[in-house]
């Protein structure tokens, strides 16, 4: 890579560079590289492929009369390999590969209602939830200026949408999950929310290609592609696993709904995975893409596999280490 073209407000520069970073991003590093390769740049062979995010499964927990399950602070788990653990861990991506599966259970009160209330309940959910997952796909489908558009009215209304559950349900929301622990009739329920993160192993299905639609320089926009969005059979690990270690003891009864989701966050990871072998991976353990002399990437993309939680310190971790290699071999 000898230059990059900007746009600026008076037009076009090219800047010279001796070496490149790609930080923008897990779609935006993965189209850049579907560029390149496109230009005739040897890169990896299935850039784009096993892009994974948390598979999300939701479930309701109940507590016997009488019985006081936390304390006054959030709360969360985890299961590794079948073993209920406090707290969240990582799994390494050898672990992942054999078969194991990882997950995170949060918890949220849910005070108990009559049906007439759990029906104001999908109805109020339905405004939180479902309204901006429709409109999202349906910014996708509209040229650049209609869907930023769109997407500008979606983030502005979140705030109220948020309220709107809190004040409609009597319940916490997924950003606002530890805004409970101050108050008595939260603390007090049986009744609890559980939201399952679990760990999706990397698949071809999952990948990111090159769209029809362009952007303003007439380049192919990124397009998510989500062919094989849930492992079933994980999802049964896990849930026996919450069952039979954690509720079970508890004297809780759990019921899991029947759907899970697949793409439910903005920590998308893989596409660019690192390693040492060209043919497996397509950076090095610095996050250099293979078949280049100066191209490198930071961020999750490098990840083979992600786990079921926040990924953001570890694309930080590989940032900073990638940056220390830089200053010591310029």
């Amino acid at each position: 890579v000898t230059g990059v073209r900007v746009r600026r407000p008076n037009g076009t520069a090219t800047l010279r560079c001796r070496r490149l970073v790609l930080a923008a991003g897990t779609l935006e590093n993965v189209r850049h590289a579907l560029l390149l390769r496109e230009q005739g740049v040897p890169l990896y062979e299935d850039i784009g492929l096993g892009v994974n995010d948390h598979p999300r499964q939701l479930g309701t927990v109940t507590f016997p009369e009488g019985r006081r399950p936390f304390g006054h602070e959030g709360f969360a788990m985890h299961v590794e390999a079948g073993t209920t653990l406090q707290d969240r861990l990582e799994v390494a991506s050898a672990r992942s590969q054999a078969g194991e599966v990882s997950a995170s259970f949060l918890l949220f009160p849910r005070p108990e209602r009559p049906a007439r209330g759990l029906r104001r309940e999908r109805a109020l959910r339905a405004v939180g939830e479902g309204i901006p997952k429709r409109a999202g796909h349906v910014a996708a489908r509209l040229d650049n200026r209609a869907g930023d558009a769109l997407d500008v009215v979606l983030r502005v209304t979140a705030p109220a949408r948020a309220r709107l559950i809190r004040l409609g349900l009597g319940v916490s929301w997924d950003n606002e999950w530890c805004a409970w622990s101050g108050d008595e009739r939260f603390v007090a329920s049986r009744s609890w929310l559980v939201r399952t993160f679990i760990e999706q192993p990397p698949d071809a299905a999952n990948r990111v290609v090159l769209d029809g639609r362009r952007d303003a320089d007439g380049l192919p926009l990124p397009r998510l592609v989500f062919g094989r969005p849930f492992d079933a059979i994980g999802s049964a690990t896990v849930r026996a696993c919450f069952d039979r270690g954690w509720a079970g003891p508890q004297g809780a009864e759990v019921r899991w709904e029947e759907t899970a989701e697949g793409v439910t966050s903005c920590h998308l990871a893989g596409g660019l995975p690192m390693g040492e072998d060209p043919a497996t991976s397509a950076a090095d353990p610095h996050g250099r893409l293979h078949g280049t002399a100066n191209l490198y990437a930071v961020g999750a993309c490098l990840f083979p596999s992600s786990g079921h939680a926040n990924p953001t310190f570890t694309g930080m971790a590989l940032a900073e280490r990638l940056g220390a290699h830089l200053v010591a071999t310029r």
